[in-house]
Formats: structure tokens, C-alpha cells, sequence
């Protein structure tokens, strides 16, 4: 079925689903535009596609974002326009209904929502209900006017138009390759029948994802979440009991405790030995922990905390049963290990002068912290100081999770680990039931994590982000809500803890007892030096002693040992939360957090792992060990990168197509794409000197046959 001109489109009945004294239509809308991105320079004088010479330009480079092609799905029917702008309003108001909602999806609004703003001006329409992540980064907002609402599908899928097909098991392919983006076009500019059919099948794949994923879940349009985290809650919510939710809404904390909860959250660790960084090592063992952070579910944690001044009461500094948040200040800092531990960033004050290493903390006259009691002992363990001062804590009673939580994580564990490879038949899908599970296994950091006091994001005037600083009474209006109100179905206490646990793992399994053999760790991994003593032995002892607790921990929660470990389709037990040796490297070299590329045993290719930098093509480039430094620059084809301008002030412009006719752009709003470079850089002097004067403290490691 082909696309339609947008002069025969008419809008079908709605399907009207009620809720909450509102209306809102179940028939599946989508929308997508194809854009062309120029660039002026002072050589060329004209309006061009991107060319690498225009980075040598001695001027500034002007940019124009213009959409040639407009399409807009009903159903099963795809429409198209030439000039957005002109055009899409007609539908839009065809379309609306002031007693029915209705909701258009898009595939990356941020892209869509920057083009549409010139709309949004001329129509005066007023835009509300936003939610964003970021400015410019809307996930759903409501044009008011219109009662039509626009939502993000990418937010809610967390995947390219192109791997949802596979993802989601989609009978038609996305048309990848039939669109030349390099080729400028404007709105008079004809497109081939192969092209128009790359840009109807965004619409009818995007289309496909909405019906067949969301909408048969859900049965309704109004009840799909907004995002992958958001689908982590609704499933989670199936499982609660109606008491669960009070029970949240009495332990919302106070505005005091939350600014210390956000003052003592830390993410994930990842750092380079500062011994090896920018040096190539050898044999090395690459371990990770079996999905890390939903293992920690088996752990004790807080639910309310109380405040207090001072040095916490010796009862207090019982681990087992007691959680604190310190505020210390601690004077003479000084880093005993090879590793460091603290980013500088969570540092509330710290004197200056201070040392680093790549970002991290190696000594300072004097630090202001907020620990959890978790890592306050880890930081005992890579400092000294000559004098802590123990300002004011929050301590609560630790219990374990509620059963019913505990058991949703294993279940999801479980059916992540048991579907993996399997195949679907006519009775059951097990791909989409192995990618849910893996989906919600793999959010639980998310789901924990989210801030319950995010800033508005709004657009004003339909022309102007803005984003209001939550102030102190805001926050507490913030907080109040969510007592009296059904949205918390997580502690938010616990995003604390359970990045503490991970971090825990981490640090006592692998980087303390290996600190001058680890070379490279991230979150939940760690690459280990071969050369190290028992280190095989090492992970076996510590993955009984894993087994041994959770084995404890699940005995006494009262639930079925046997959710620890469920078999894969071959019957091989996969234990959560152990280390599993992930491979063996024949080479490898980090240059910093991040920046690493490696060679496994027995192949010739060197993997990069650079963030910033795709993996299609950088291998290419990185042939040897020795390409790889701070130096090294990716070309825009090695690096894959394309870089993001949003332009809010474009002016008319008049420019050539590929075929030679002179087109116009009255776009005033745009994004541009262009291939980037990115240039490996590395330490700052001040860091450099300091690796220096750290590698001479460890000499001895040089005679250990360790420090290549």
C-alpha cells in the first residue's frame, strides 16, 4: 500500500478509551521527517553538504537544518507532504478533538520537536504536560490547542527503528541504505520510488512496534508507559500488594535526608591502573560479576532514616543491621594503594592544592564527604588521614527487601538466563518474553536511581526551554506529593545502597586484593594481570563464598533456592552474582577511564572500546597497541561519530540540490548533522607529573616481572 498525498487524508473514528474523567483514542498515530543538513563557509560561499576540508575553514562555520519530506501514519495508511511547515498544521487540525485525546508517536522526538517549533510559533499554540529528560529532549508533551499529545517511541523502546525489527520479531524491515543523507534535497526536490519507500517504511515499521509490542500488552494507549524504566514499574506494580504503596508513600524522606542521599549517591566505578595506563600489558584474565546489580537485591537495606549530630553511637557501627549516611571532613588525606577510590566530584569541599588521578582523589589537606557506612569502610581501606570530624549522620534499621520484590528480580533473572537462544513457536514467544526479562533484569539500577525530584523542563512561548531551579519550598511541595499521591513504587533510599553493595563486590573481590596487578575496571568488571598470585583460585573461593550467602540470604527471605541458579537452554546452571571469567587477553592497553582496546587469545583483530567512538570501523584504524595513545585521532570514518547542532536562529537560505535546482529553506529552527573527529587526549600536566612520582613510589614492581 503506498503512500497518500496529505490532501486525502481523513481522520477515521476515534476508538475511545476512558480514564480519570478523559478520552483518549486508541488508533495508532505516527509521525517522521527526513531532513538535509548545510553548511556555509567563507571558501565555498555557497550552501554544501558536509566536506571534511570545511574544518580547515580560517572562518566560522554556518549551519541550516530543513525537512524535505513529511510523513504521518493512521493505522495502516501513510501520508506525506513536501513542506512541513505549510502542510502538517492542516492535519493537525483535522485531526483534533477537543473531547478525545489524541497521542502521536515518534521515533527520537528530540530530532522531530526542534523542526516542529516553527510550527508551534506560527500557530501560536501553547505546548504543557512536558516531560523531558533534558531541554530538548522531550519524552511526551501536549499541544493544548489541539488536545494532541506527542510522545517519544524511542524513550520507550531504547532501540534504533532498524533493531526493533529483530528486537521486537516485526514482519516488515525497516529500508536500510535507500535514503542517500549525504545528498541535499529540499522541498521541490522529486524523490525516486525507492526513496519514498524508505520513508514510508519508517512509518509502517514504527507503526508495527506500537501495535504489536505495546498496544496488545496494554490494551490501551493511555496505559504504555513512557520509557523502558517506566514498563520496569508497570510490571512491577502486577506483582504488589495494595499495601505496598502506603508503605512507600510513609518513607519518602524529609528534604534533609534526600539532600544527603543525593550527596552520598555514587554510580558505577570505572578507572585505569595508573602503573599501566598507556602501557601495553600482556596476558590478562577479564572477569565480571553475573548481573551485578540485581544480585544485590539480596542485601539488607534502609527504609527510614533518622537525623542526628555528631559521632554515630557505637550501636550504630553494627554493619549487619544498621545503615548510616556520614557527613565528615577528614585532614591529610593521603592515598595508601596503587588504585584510588573517591572521584573528586563527590568531594562536597576540598582544599586546593589537591592531587588526582584521573579525576580521582590521591591526597588533600582536607575533604568533605557524605559515605554510607558501605563506603566509608572502603575508603578506610585506601586512606589514611591524621584527624576525621564527624559532623552529622542519618541512620536507619536494615531488613531485608519485601518477598515479593526479591522474587520479581529473580524471576526476571531467571527468564533472562533460560530464554536466551531459545526459539519461538506457535504456542508461546519466548524471544519476547527472554528480551522482557532481560529488559527489566537489566533496569533495576534505573528503576532504583531515578530522581524523585526532577527539575520541570518546559516550552514556553512554544519557543524558549526553560528549566526552573527546584527551590527548597518546590522540593518539599515535591515531596509532599508523592506522600499523599500513588506514583512511588520504589524506596528511593535504596538507590543508594544498592550502587554501595555493587561497588563492595567489587572493590573486596577484585581491585583490593589485586591492586597493583589489576590493570582496568568498570562497574562490575575487572582486568586482572595473569601473573597475579592465585588469582583463579582467588575467584573460586570468593564465588562459594557468594553462593554460601546468597544461599543464607534467600533461606532466610523464605523463598526457593533454586531461583539463584535456573540453567540455560543446554541445562547449565548460571549462579547470580558469582565472577565469571569473560575471557582471556592476549594484550591489552587503557589510557583512562573508558579508553581501552584490547586482543583476545588466539585472534588477530584489536577490539576498541572508546567512548565516543563506534565500533564498526575503529578496529581498522587500531592495528597494533602502539596506535592506540593519546595522541591517536579518529577520523570521521573510524570514529563513526556524528555531532548534534541545534540551531534556533536560521535565516532564509537558498541552495542547490544534488540534481543541480535551486531550492529554498524559511526553516528558522533546525538540527544539522555532521561526521566528527575525535581525538584521543591524555592526562593534564599536573596528572602526568603525578603518575610519574606514583610509578617511582612502586619500583619494586618493575623487578616483579608485572610493569611491562
Amino acid at each position: 500500500m503506498a503512500m497518500l498525498r496529505f490532501e486525502e487524508f481523513s481522520p477515521v473514528i476515534p476508538r475511545e478509551y476512558r480514564t480519570r474523567g478523559t478520552s483518549y483514542d486508541d488508533n495508532i498515530y505516527c509521525f517522521d521527517i527526513e531532513t538535509t543538513s548545510l553548511f556555509w563557509t567563507e571558501e565555498t560561499q555557497a550552501w554544501l553538504p558536509w566536506e571534511s576540508s570545511f574544518k580547515e575553514s580560517k572562518g566560522r562555520i554556518l549551519k541550516h537544518g530543513t525537512p524535505y519530506i513529511w510523513m504521518f501514519g493512521q493505522n495502516d495508511q501513510v501520508y506525506y507532504g513536501r513542506d512541513m511547515v505549510e502542510e502538517f498544521p492542516r492535519i493537525l487540525k483535522m485531526l483534533s478533538d477537543d473531547t478525545v485525546r489524541k497521542t502521536i508517536w515518534v521515533h527520537n522526538l528530540s530530532w522531530e520537536t526542534q523542526f516542529l517549533r516553527d510550527i508551534f510559533v506560527n500557530e501560536h499554540w501553547t505546548i504543557s504536560q512536558m516531560v523531558a529528560t533534558a531541554p530538548r529532549k522531550p519524552i511526551r508533551f501536549l499541544i493544548e490547542d489541539l488536545n494532541i499529545e506527542f510522545r517519544c517511541s524511542f524513550k520507550l523502546t531504547a532501540l534504533s527503528l532498524a533493531n526493533c525489527v529483530p528486537a521486537f520479531g516485526i514482519d516488515i524491515e525497516k529500508k536500510v541504505g535507500d535514503l542517500d543523507y549525504s545528498a541535499p534535497r529540499g522541498i521541490e526536490t522529486p524523490l525516486t520510488e525507492k526513496e519514498m519507500g524508505y520513508c514510508e517504511y519508517d512509518i509502517r515499521v514504527l507503526e508495527r512496534v506500537i501495535r504489536k509490542e505495546y498496544l496488545e500488552q496494554y490494551k490501551h494507549i493511555k496505559l504504555i508507559p513512557l520509557t523502558s524504566t517506566g514498563e520496569v514499574r508497570a510490571a512491577y506494580r502486577k506483582v504488589l500488594p495494595k499495601e505496598h504503596i502506603f508503605k512507600c508513600r510513609w518513607d519518602v524522606p524529609t528534604l534533609r535526608a534526600y539532600k544527603f542521599m543525593r550527596a552520598a549517591l555514587m554510580g558505577g566505578y570505572c578507572h585505569g591502573n595508573v602503573l599501566y595506563n598507556g602501557i601495553t600489558q600482556y596476558n590478562l584474565l577479564a572477569y565480571d560479576i553475573s548481573s551485578s546489580y540485581p544480585h544485590q537485591c539480596l542485601k539488607k537495606y534502609p527504609y527510614r532514616l533518622s537525623y542526628h549530630w555528631g559521632k554515630p553511637f557505637k550501636k550504630y557501627e553494627d554493619r549487619e543491621n544498621y545503615a548510616i549516611i556520614y557527613h565528615i571532613r577528614l585532614h591529610d588525606v593521603q592515598l595508601t594503594r596503587v588504585m584510588s577510590f573517591i572521584s573528586i566530584s563527590k568531594c562536597v569541599s576540598i582544599s586546593i592544592p589537591y592531587k588526582s588521578d584521573n579525576g580521582r582523589l590521591v591526597s588533600a589537606k582536607q575533604v568533605e564527604l557524605y559515605l554510607t557506612e558501605i563506603d566509608f569502610d572502603i575508603f578506610n581501606q585506601f586512606y589514611t588521614y591524621s584527624s576525621i570530624e564527624y559532623i552529622d549522620y542519618y541512620v536507619g534499621k536494615k531488613r531485608y527487601l519485601p518477598k515479593y520484590f526479591i522474587k520479581f528480580w529473580l524471576e526476571q533473572y531467571g527468564t533472562k538466563t533460560r530464554l536466551k537462544g531459545v526459539k519461538a513457536t506457535p504456542e508461546r514467544d519466548y524471544p519476547t518474553e527472554y528480551r522482557r526479562g532481560k529488559g527489566r533484569c537489566n533496569s533495576m539500577y534505573g528503576v532504583m536511581l531515578t530522581n524523585i525530584l526532577n527539575s520541570t523542563i518546559e516550552l514556553n512561548g512554544s519557543d524558549e526551554w526553560c528549566c526552573p531551579v527546584i527551590t527548597d519550598e518546590a522540593a518539599e511541595s515535591m515531596l509532599n506529593d508523592l506522600r499523599e499521591g500513588w506514583r512511588t513504587v520504589f524506596w528511593y533510599v535504596h538507590g543508594c545502597w544498592i550502587t554501595a553493595y555493587a561497588r563492595k563486590q567489587l572493590m573486596e573481590d577484585a581491585i583490593l586484593p589485586f591492586d597493583k596487578y589489576l590493570v582496568y575496571s568498570d562497574t562490575d568488571s575487572a582486568k586482572i594481570q595473569s601473573t597475579a598470585p592465585g588469582v583463579r583460585e582467588h575467584f573460586e573461593k570468593v564465588n562459594r563464598r557468594i553462593m554460601e550467602e546468597d544461599l543464607k540470604a534467600i533461606l532466610d527471605i523464605g523463598l526457593d533456592p533454586e531461583l539463584l541458579t535456573p540453567k540455560d537452554v543446554k541445562g547449565e546452571e548460571h549462579p547470580l552474582g558469582v565472577w565469571d571469567l569473560e575471557a582471556e587477553y592476549a594484550e591489552m592497553k587503557a589510557l583512562k577511564a573508558k579508553a581501552y582496546c584490547y586482543r583476545e587469545m588466539g585472534e588477530k583483530q584489536i577490539h576498541v572500546c572508546v567512548s565516543g567512538v563506534g565500533t564498526k570501523h575503529s578496529s581498522e584504524l587500531i592495528t597494533s597497541m602502539d596506535r592506540f595513545n593519546s595522541q591517536t585521532i579518529f577520523n570521521e570514518y573510524y570514529a563513526g561519530k556524528l555531532e548534534h547542532t541545534y540551531i534556533d536562529d536560521q535565516h532564509n537560505i537558498y541552495f542547490q540540490d544534488y540534481l543541480g535546482k535551486w531550492q529554498q529553506s524559511t526553516q528558522s529552527h533546525g538540527i544539522t548533522l555532521n561526521p566528527a573527529e575525535y581525538h584521543m587526549s591524555g592526562p593534564c600536566v599536573d596528572e602526568v607529573i603525578l603518575q610519574n612520582v606514583q610509578r617511582k613510589m612502586h619500583e619494586h614492581i618493575l623487578t616483579d616481572g608485572h610493569f611491562v
